[in-house]
C-alpha cells in the first residue's frame, strides 16, 4: 500500500467535529476494507491555527481516499502522498 496525506481545509472547526469526522473516517475505512478494498486510516489530527484537519491514510490509491472522505461526510480538498 501507499501512504497518503490527506487535507481538509474547515474554517472554524471545533475539536468536538473534528473528533466526529475522525471516527466516521475510521469506521468508512473498516466498511472499504469489508468491501475489499485495502485502507487504513493511520493518524489524524486537527491543526486548529490553520483551521485543517489532516489524515495519514494507508491504500491502494488516491481515488480510494477520496472514497473515504466522502463517506466520512467531509470531502477532503487535497490528497498528497506521503
Amino acid at each position: 500500500m501507499k501512504t497518503f496525506v490527506a487535507e481538509r481545509y474547515w474554517p472554524g472547526v471545533s475539536i468536538t467535529e473534528a473528533e466526529a469526522v475522525m471516527a466516521r473516517e475510521t469506521e468508512a475505512a473498516e466498511a472499504m476494507r469489508v468491501e475489499g478494498k485495502s485502507i487504513r486510516v493511520i493518524h489524524s489530527t486537527l491543526v486548529q491555527e490553520d483551521e485543517t484537519v489532516m489524515s495519514l491514510v494507508e491504500s491502494e490509491s488516491e481515488r480510494d481516499v477520496a472514497e473515504l472522505g466522502r463517506r466520512a461526510g467531509v470531502p477532503i480538498d487535497r490528497i498528497m502522498p506521503a
